[in-house]
């Protein structure tokens, strides 16, 4: 078919085929051995719209304003990161497309690597577009800037202390300046 039905699936988990009782994380092994629990709304105008159109930003979808229903997603096909304002990561099944929304909290600290990761691409791709000889310097400086993501072992929460929060609003004071005198 030419379109999927495209859901958001928010309270999920990555786990191990082969363990379920394992939690494992998408970048760290391969679709074929995970399977996904959480917890599925259909999109408000997701049943007809194709998802090329909307990882290439023609529509941003609504979660329907009804509870959840628990799932688990046994046949991941593969995944993709669409650098939409705010990125999103989509799974791929079969029967639909799953947009990741907020995970578990058991599964919050193991989320939090993809969520760097999209955080610092999303910064290379918006300095890069605003500078394409951007310099190694000023594009580091982009990267300090990155807030810490939830879940992260920077995240004060986690590691009992403030340096790297500190650091990083430092880091984004010094981009602001220096973004004012240009």
């Amino acid at each position: 078919p030419t379109t999927l039905p495209l859901r958001l699936l928010d309270d999920f988990e990555f786990r191990d085929k082969r363990d379920e009782t394992k939690i494992v994380g998408l970048e760290s092994t391969k679709v074929v051995n995970i399977v996904v629990f959480g917890k599925a709304r259909k999109l408000l105008g997701g049943e007809h719209q194709r998802p090329k159109d909307v990882l290439l930003g023609a529509g941003a979808l609504a979660p329907h304003d009804k509870p959840p229903h628990p799932l688990k997603l046994s046949e991941v096909l593969d995944w993709t990161v669409c650098y939409s304002s705010p990125p999103a990561v989509w799974l791929i099944t079969l029967r639909a497309w799953y947009r990741l929304g907020a995970p578990s909290d058991r599964y919050l600290r193991t989320f939090a690597t993809i969520q760097r990761r999209l955080a610092f691409c999303q910064v290379a791709v918006r300095e890069l577009r605003r500078d394409w000889e951007l310099s190694v310097e000023a594009g580091l400086d982009a990267m300090r800037a990155v807030p810490v993501v939830s879940g992260d072992l920077a995240d004060p929460r986690f590691r009992g202390g403030g340096g790297v929060p500190a650091a990083n609003e430092v880091a984004a004071a010094r981009l602001k300046a220096a973004a004012e005198v240009r």
